[in-house]
């Protein structure tokens, strides 16, 4: 992926998250672009959301 397009993914990620606080999905998309943009903290963070999400709304 090139760095534009990293960049833009995670600026929508970052609006999905906000119309989408309650979606797993969205904070996995977010890990996979964190992870890729060199971000761990971030990372981990996005991914502790979405299996919290996960584990509430009894998803695997």
């Amino acid at each position: 992926m090139k760095r534009g397009d990293l960049e833009k993914a995670l600026f929508l990620f970052s609006v999905n998250r906000t119309r989408y606080p309650n979606s797993s999905n969205v904070y996995d998309s977010l890990g996979e672009a964190y992870e890729k943009s060199g971000q761990p903290e971030k990372e981990v963070a996005a991914y502790q959301k979405r299996d919290e999400i996960k584990s509430l709304d009894g998803s695997k």
